[in-house]
């Protein structure tokens, strides 16, 4: 499985995910790939969209819950806030759920 991770300026965060809910409405679940979007928040810290096929083994949604903002639904979850201390770690996580899903 490839894992991807956006990280984009605020302004077009709203262009890349409303980009990737169509990729993953048109794609999915065929797509063998989870996608994170990591946007800058105004105080330096980031929000995090998550996105996962429906016959991916773990769901957006329990990923996101191991942070403490996390939440969603089994296909489409995010982090109200992750802190900027919490990328390195948000990543790594990330990585290593998702790199052998496919």
């Amino acid at each position: 499985m490839r894992c991807a991770m956006a990280r984009a300026p605020l302004a077009s965060a709203v262009a890349i995910a409303s980009f990737c809910h169509l990729t993953a409405s048109v794609n999915w679940p065929t797509s063998a790939c989870a996608i994170a979007i990591v946007s800058p928040k105004s105080g330096g810290d980031y929000l995090v969209s998550v996105r996962v096929p429906r016959d991916c083994a773990v769901s957006a949604e329990a990923f996101c819950r191991t942070f403490p903002t996390g939440g969603g639904r089994r296909s489409a979850a995010g982090i109200n806030h992750l802190p900027a201390g919490e990328l390195a770690r948000f990543s790594a996580a990330f990585e290593d759920q998702f790199r052998n899903q496919a």
